[in-house]
C-alpha cells in the first residue's frame, strides 16, 4: 500500500508502507497521511502501535484535522 508523505524539504511523495517506520525514525519526513488525516511527526514520545514498543528514535505523532 502506498502512503503519502511530506519530507522535511516540503516535497511530497508516495512510499510503500513498509518504509514508513524507517522514514519516521530517520527524521526524513514531517507528515504522513492516514485515513483520519495528516499526522505530524515531532520529538518527544515513543510511537506505540497495537501495544508494541517502537524501537527507533522517539517521535510523537499528532493527527492534523
Amino acid at each position: 500500500m502506498l502512503i503519502s508523505v511530506i519530507y522535511q524539504d516540503n516535497k511530497m511523495s508516495m512510499v510503500d508502507d513498509f518504509r514508513l517506520d524507517g522514514l519516521i525514525a530517520s527524521n526524513r519526513i514531517k507528515l504522513f497521511l492516514r485515513s483520519d488525516g495528516w499526522v505530524r511527526i515531532s520529538d518527544g514520545a515513543v510511537i506505540r502501535r497495537n501495544g508494541d514498543d517502537y524501537k527507533g528514535l522517539e517521535r510523537r505523532r499528532n493527527i492534523i484535522k
